[in-house]
């Protein structure tokens, strides 16, 4: 999933953080040389870091396992950076899809991070990579989004801008967050789920099983049992809540989303007036798997365009 970019070249001094571990309150930033992770709970923020080794990344890139503090747990999440930097960069907070694979994830991220270039944080959903807690697909654990994104605002090498892109899953999670005024200046989703009910009940077929059942086990139950927590998960029954710069990308072909729910949610949008734009890419698939650089462009021209 790496973008086939042309790479922006930077030079002078590199904002060290290697094997370094972050110590950030609300109202301080100070970083401290311990390579281990901290043994007690220290105020909300980052309580550690440690570099990220199990994969080949972008040469470009650094990466690092963060832990942070949400609520009474203590969550895990990604920060991705260009090696190099000269200035300050805004953030991309990223809330992922439901493959898991985070190899693929943070290689793909590298390339946002390094051509955007932006620093990103990209979310761990609860109970993954060592995170506490239990996955709500989209209940409580939408506070830990709202909580890495008070993360960004105090890092030391960041801009106040910061956007947030979530794909399939991510972007319900997206929704989610803004419907909570997650303080953020843009936002974009791949290929999101705006209708949970309708978007259960269409999945089928084995691939689809363990989906389903992933998603009764966080809810608590399938839409006839629980149909309400299905609908506070739908976007399209609140889209006046969509209160910044909103960029929806959509394959006409996805097999998990039809482009039909998303076309109605752009609908109810353009009737509210809401600052959005759909890119509709014809055979699309489902997270555009076979279009990743007319997806990638778009997401990027659209952050380019809102935050920098």
């Amino acid at each position: 999933m790496a973008i086939r970019m042309n790479a922006r070249r930077f030079a002078g001094m590199t904002l060290g953080i290697a094997a370094g571990v972050f110590l950030l309150c609300r109202s301080q930033v100070s970083l401290a040389s311990i390579s281990s992770f901290a043994d007690t709970v220290r105020p909300a923020g980052i309580l550690s870091a440690t570099r990220y080794h199990r994969f080949s990344a972008d040469h470009r890139v650094e990466i690092y396992r963060i832990r942070y503090q949400s609520g009474k747990l203590i969550e895990v999440a990604y920060l991705v950076k260009p090696r190099h930097l000269r200035s300050k960069l805004p953030v991309v907070v990223f809330n992922p899809g439901e493959d898991g694979d985070n190899s693929r994830v943070l290689r793909y991220l590298s390339g946002i991070s390094a051509d955007g270039p932006y620093i990103v944080l990209a979310n761990q959903y609860r109970g993954a990579e060592g995170g506490q807690g239990v996955d709500e697909y989209g209940g409580s654990d939408v506070q830990d989004v709202l909580n890495l994104v008070e993360v960004a605002q105090h890092l030391p090498f960041a801009k106040p801008e910061i956007g947030m892109l979530g794909f399939a899953r991510g972007g319900m999670t997206t929704y989610l967050a803004l419907k909570a005024d997650v303080p953020v200046q843009v936002a974009a989703v791949v290929s999101a789920p705006t209708d949970m009910i309708e978007t259960y009940n269409r999945l089928g077929g084995i691939r689809d099983y363990f989906l389903k059942r992933r998603m009764r086990h966080a809810i608590g139950g399938n839409p006839k049992q629980l149909p309400q927590l299905y609908r506070d998960r739908s976007a399209c029954l609140w889209p006046q809540d969509i209160r910044v710069p909103l960029l929806i990308v959509q394959g006409s072909e996805d097999d998990r989303v039809p482009a039909d729910q998303v076309t109605r949610f752009a609908g109810e949008l353009t009737a509210l007036g809401k600052p959005f734009k759909l890119v509709m890419i014809p055979h699309g698939d489902h997270m555009l798997h076979n279009f990743p650089s007319d997806r990638d462009w778009a997401i990027l021209d659209w952050f380019h365009a809102h935050m920098n």
